[in-house]
């Protein structure tokens, strides 16, 4: 009992207030982790297929043929044959997202079982993204692509990020693991690709971030409301900073009447 107050008292000192300025609103809650999981990398696969694209790296995202080449040998594996892997599950992504959907979503299969499927894997193989990006990053780029390295870093960023938490999932008795993680995967799902304009945090331990991003002025659709869309986020934010009070007033309030209640009893004991 005791073990597991100290658990929820550890969750309760790690929770903060977030404010975020996004582009896609989902009007409801986060599904189950499996199902989370898949719409995540459901939303992360077309952006990393559209900086290839843009990169001009692989035409509508095919693999060169000579990394065809080399996939179709009995060889072991070389950095380009896993590449060319990661690629063509990019391509054939609509048709594993059906298989993977069916088989894990509208099932009650363990989240291990998600975690080892080979099409998870090959997307989340950060060797493969990461070998690909050292090939972008040799070329010049237009100026229209200037932020394709950026981008496709923060990708590479998320992949890694998503691969972490799903193993800490699978691992997990019964598919639970700390607050932490289980907030980290909320995060992730409400954030898809990982693209944010503005961003506030509240911690409770009284940390304060903010962040901008610049390309928020630049986006095509976006940048036209830029100035509206900044004064929407500064009035979420107060409400955060209201929100943040009353949650920390509400703690001491509890801590005030738990210990002032144990101090009676102790002098009744007395």
């Amino acid at each position: 009992m005791l073990k597991r107050l100290k658990f929820k008292l550890d969750d309760i000192s790690k929770m903060e207030i977030n404010s975020m300025l996004v582009d896609g609103i989902l009007a409801r809650k986060m599904p189950h982790p499996t199902a989370a999981f898949c719409e995540i990398i459901s939303a992360w696969v077309p952006r990393v297929v559209a900086i290839f694209n843009q990169a001009g790296l692989y035409p509508a995202g095919q693999a060169p043929a000579e990394a065809q080449e080399t996939a179709s040998t009995d060889a072991a594996d070389t950095s380009q044959d896993v590449e060319t892997k990661f690629i063509n599950t990019l391509n054939d992504w609509e048709v594993n997202k059906a298989t993977l959907f069916t088989d894990f979503v509208k099932t009650d299969r363990p989240i291990k079982d998600f975690a080892k499927n080979d099409t998870v894997q090959l997307l989340l193989n950060e060797v493969a993204l990461n070998g690909i990006r050292k090939e972008i990053e040799t070329r010049k780029l237009p100026k229209k692509a200037q932020y394709i390295h950026a981008d496709l870093f923060r990708l590479l960023k998320l992949q890694t990020r998503i691969g972490f938490i799903l193993e800490t999932y699978a691992a997990a008795p019964d598919g639970e693991p700390e607050f932490r993680f289980r907030q980290e995967l909320r995060k992730l799902w409400e954030l898809k690709d990982g693209y944010i304009y503005a961003q506030n945090i509240f911690q409770v331990d009284g940390d304060i971030m903010t962040r901008i991003n610049r390309r928020l002025y630049e986006d095509k659709q976006a940048g036209q409301y830029a100035d509206e869309l900044l004064e929407f986020h500064k009035k979420n934010v107060e409400v955060g900073v209201a929100n943040w009070h009353f949650l920390v007033n509400t703690l001491v309030e509890i801590g005030k009447a738990f210990f002032g209640k144990l101090n009676k009893l102790q002098d009744f004991i007395s």
